[in-house]
C-alpha cells in the first residue's frame, strides 16, 4: 500500500469518525486517493511551472487537462503513481514545447478535434454515466477543444491533443506495454 492510500485511509477514518452519517469508510478513502493524487499532479506541475516562470501556462494546463479528461473520458492506468507521472508529463510538455500556434498548435488543435469525435467518451463507466449522454459529452469534449480556435493557445493545443489521445485504443495499448515494462511506482 503506497503512502497516498495509507493518508486517504488515516483521513476517511477520522471523517468518519467524526461524522458517523458519512459514507463508509471505503467509499470516502476512495474519493480520498483521487482527490490526493490529483493535488499531488497539480502541485508538482504548478511548482515546476512557478519556479520557472511559467505559471500562467501551468495554471492554464492544469485546469484544461482534467476539465476535458471529466468529459471525454480515457485511459486508466493500474497504478495512481503512474497517472501522476504521466499526467504531469502531459501537462508540462505541454507547458514548455515551443510552438507556435499557427500552424502547428492550430493542426495540433484540429488533430485533437478529429480523435475526439472519433472516440469520444471513452472509458466512462456506464455505473456513473447514462450512455444515452454519450453525443452530449462528445459535442461538449468536441465544443471545449474548438473554443482553443478562438483562443489561439499553443499550451491549450497540446493539452488537448494529449487528453483526446488517451482516448485512443493503440494508446491504451501503448501504456499497457510501458505498464507492464515498469517496475511499479
Amino acid at each position: 500500500m503506497g503512502k497516498v492510500d495509507q493518508l486517504a485511509g488515516y483521513i476517511a477514518e477520522a471523517i468518519h469518525k467524526n461524522y458517523p452519517e458519512s459514507s463508509s469508510v471505503d467509499v470516502l478513502k476512495y474519493a480520498l486517493i483521487s482527490l490526493l493524487n490529483t493535488a499531488i499532479t497539480i502541485m508538482l506541475v504548478l511548482s515546476l511551472a512557478l519556479l520557472t516562470g511559467r505559471l500562467l501556462p501551468g495554471l492554464l494546463a492544469v485546469v484544461a487537462f482534467p476539465t476535458l479528461r471529466y468529459i471525454s473520458g480515457g485511459l486508466h492506468l493500474k497504478s495512481p503513481n503512474l497517472c501522476n507521472v504521466f499526467t504531469a508529463l502531459f501537462m508540462l510538455i505541454a507547458i514548455y514545447v515551443p510552438i507556435e500556434y499557427w500552424y502547428t498548435g492550430f493542426v495540433t488543435n484540429v488533430l485533437a478535434v478529429v480523435v475526439l469525435l472519433l472516440n469520444a467518451p471513452s472509458g466512462i463507466k456506464r455505473s456513473t454515466v447514462d450512455p444515452k449522454t454519450y453525443p452530449v459529452l462528445k459535442f461538449a469534449a468536441v465544443g471545449i477543444v474548438s473554443l482553443n480556435f478562438l483562443f489561439q493557445s499553443n499550451v491549450l493545443a497540446v493539452v488537448f491533443l494529449f487528453q483526446a489521445l488517451t482516448t485512443t485504443h493503440i494508446f491504451q495499448k501503448l501504456v499497457d506495454y510501458i505498464e507492464s515494462k515498469v517496475v511499479r511506482l
